[in-house]
């Protein structure tokens, strides 16, 4: 029994030095500290989830602006390329300017 608890003394020891180290130099309420924060932080939880819910809902929105943003950009294009188009002088009515002007 005592190879035993004598393996669990010093696995034991281990884990209990880092915090009996912090409480020498933080003070001997650091466990009391320790548990008002995580009673503060246990209230705080409750509060981020509509924040995350709010944030999924922007995501949302901002995937659907990025689409049609996307759409708004080839009717642009689309627009663009057809103004163009008719615009341009085509090679038949060039030929007929420079003879009608010579």
């Amino acid at each position: 029994m005592l190879r035993t608890t004598r393996q669990w003394l010093a696995r034991d020891l281990d884990l209990l030095k880092p915090i009996f180290d912090r409480m020498r130099v933080h003070g001997f309420d650091l466990l009391e500290r320790n548990a008002v924060l995580a009673e503060e932080l246990r209230r705080t939880f409750p509060e981020i989830d509509p924040i995350e819910k709010e944030l999924g809902k922007a995501a949302k929105a901002i995937q659907s602006v990025s689409a049609l943003v996307v759409r708004y950009r080839e009717r642009l294009r689309d627009l663009c390329e057809s103004a163009t188009e008719k615009k341009a002088p085509k090679p038949e009515q060039e030929g007929v300017r420079q003879s009608a002007g010579a």
